[in-house]
């Protein structure tokens, strides 16, 4: 179900149901899979796991479909990778000369719901990529988040991740997906090099997938002429820019056919294909980033991040 709670609640009657047939040693231990999309329940849960550990016969996994397509995704096309493929270095150039030339990355994310949110996430997991940038603009992490609700969007941002300002540079669009506003107000900022087109409707991922392309198209052909509101000129920061887009199989074939899987300097990332995603090895590879980022998480509220 994708009632997280629900899920729970199923899980505990499990648990008791279980428990009675632990005692006279028929069952020694009962593999459950568990969905469950709220970071905040996911948690509890597993710290009570961690205290059941030796009482409950459960071992549990769980996993959260809109990670674990976002981290599919990272791992076909990393979110550095345009970057670092884009870089130019002299011969003979000193260590610390390379790192300041080095731009963090710029991410637009259109939708904040499960798949937004997910992307966030694990774009702040993988890190920086230089803590020396001095590329105007690209000095931190940024992130460009497009979302009708830009206080709903603020306060979910706030509440998972209480001090992302130190870590990270965070705009709000508040618009919809097809509004003119989104590019009057992404022009205001320093040029994407990672987007991430995440509305739970694929027909409006591609209208926004268009339109977004001829945009930074045209930007990245005129970005010589291009301002960005009070920053410099927008410096070229990636050999081509990943453009991902939460589609199902039809609407992909019909991108293609339509000529848009190699949009210019933009490039067509499809992802969220559940029926690649869903399966026992992923979710199993889930639980072990899901124990490394519990360790992570542990990590950054002792810094004040988490």
């Amino acid at each position: 179900s994708e009632d997280a709670m629900k899920n729970y609640m199923v899980l505990r009657q499990l648990e008791d149901y279980l428990m009675k047939y632990t005692e006279d040693g028929s069952i020694q231990e009962f593999c459950c899979l568990m969905r469950c999309e709220d970071r905040q329940l996911e948690r509890l849960i597993l710290e009570r796991q961690d205290k059941q550990k030796g009482k409950a016969p459960i071992d549990l996994y769980i996993f959260d479909p809109a990670r674990m397509a976002v981290r599919e995704l990272f791992s076909r096309e990393p979110i550095f990778e345009p970057i670092l493929d884009g870089l130019s270095f002299q011969e003979g150039e000193k260590e610390p000369d390379l790192l300041y030339k080095i731009p963090e990355p710029h991410i637009f994310i259109a939708g904040f719901g499960k798949l937004g949110q997910a992307v966030l996430h694990e774009a702040l997991l993988t890190g920086d990529l230089t803590p020396f940038s001095r590329i105007k603009g690209y000095e931190k992490l940024r992130v460009t988040i497009v979302d009708h609700d830009k206080e709903g969007t603020r306060s979910k941002i706030k509440t998972m991740y209480p001090a992302i300002e130190k870590i990270c540079n965070i705009n709000i669009i508040a618009a919809d997906a097809l509004d003119r506003d989104v590019e009057t107000e992404l022009s205001k900022y320093p040029m994407p090099t990672y987007a991430a087109i995440c509305f739970s409707d694929p027909s409006i991922n591609i209208g926004m997938f268009r339109e977004l392309t001829d945009y930074l198209n045209m930007r990245h052909i005129n970005r010589e002429h291009f301002q960005t509101g009070n920053l410099e000129k927008h410096t070229d920061c990636g050999k081509y820019l990943p453009v991902a887009v939460y589609i199902d199989k039809n609407e992909r074939e019909l991108l293609e056919l339509m000529g848009y899987q190699h949009g210019g300097y933009c490039r067509l990332i499809a992802f969220g294909g559940m029926e690649h995603i869903l399966n026992r090895s992923n979710i199993v590879d889930s639980r072990i980033e899901q124990e490394a980022m519990s360790f992570n998480y542990a990590y950054l509220s002792l810094q004040g991040i988490g």
